[in-house]
């Protein structure tokens, strides 16, 4: 319940700006950071900083602006990022930005990033993007929301699941996605596109569809089953 204001309202949850920072075992919930021009990392802003994120939950936090919105649980701008073991869930950015908004749920730019074991769920358009971004992604769940790989963005993607989202990846023009050994939803957790755009998308020789077996959704608990 904390927020952040200003010409660019940004970290409203905490703000991370050069040197180095870990956060383990936190839970960032219900903050906002909205600013006169621009919100930015509801949850968590962070810039030019090597920052380590461990086993922590960003939730329905949100960011808004008259001209833009990006990260609405967390925006990283410049530097390194790795994320290990964290639970990103239902955040949002405004859409009423002149120039248009970024992710509700991850927003990175201008940065390179490791993530690996990560639960990226439930936001209403973009649960994670890449802008001119270096990305590896291992183990990951996205459920209910797109990645969305920008130009100038190189991703890889290594036993992920994509499930139950309008589009589980879009790669736009000057962005290269490679993705290896991936479950895409069927049945009620299809997506109405597995992947689009006019990017290069590599989606690698293992490929199935089926059902994520999470153990209870609705509870928002995205582990998976035996």
């Amino acid at each position: 319940d904390n927020a952040a204001s200003g010409t660019s309202g940004s970290g409203g949850g905490l703000a991370l700006v050069g040197g180095k920072a870990m956060l383990s075992g936190n839970t960032i919930s219900d903050n906002y950071g909205s600013g006169g021009y621009t919100g930015v990392g509801g949850g968590v802003n962070s810039s030019s900083c090597d920052v380590t994120l461990l086993g922590n939950t960003i939730s329905d936090n949100g960011a808004g602006g008259t001209r833009s919105a990006r990260g609405g649980g967390l925006a990283l701008s410049g530097g390194t990022a790795t994320l290990v073991g964290n639970t990103i869930l239902g955040n949002m950015v405004s859409k009423v930005g002149l120039f248009g908004s970024g992710a509700d749920g991850l927003h990175f730019t201008d940065a390179t990033a490791t993530l690996i074991n990560n639960i990226i769920a439930e936001h209403e358009d973009q649960g994670l993007y890449a802008g001119y971004a270096s990305m590896d992604l291992s183990h990951t769940t996205l459920s209910g929301n797109e990645l969305r790989v920008g130009d100038g963005s190189q991703v890889t993607m290594t036993n992920t699941i994509v499930v139950s989202a309008t589009v589980g990846v879009h790669v736009e023009d000057g962005g290269a996605l490679k993705m290896e050994t991936t479950l895409w939803g069927s049945d009620r957790w299809a997506n109405a596109a597995d992947w689009a755009g006019d990017g290069t998308i590599t989606t690698g020789t293992h490929n199935y569809w089926g059902d994520p077996a999470f153990v209870e959704p609705g509870s928002r608990d995205y582990h998976l089953d035996a």
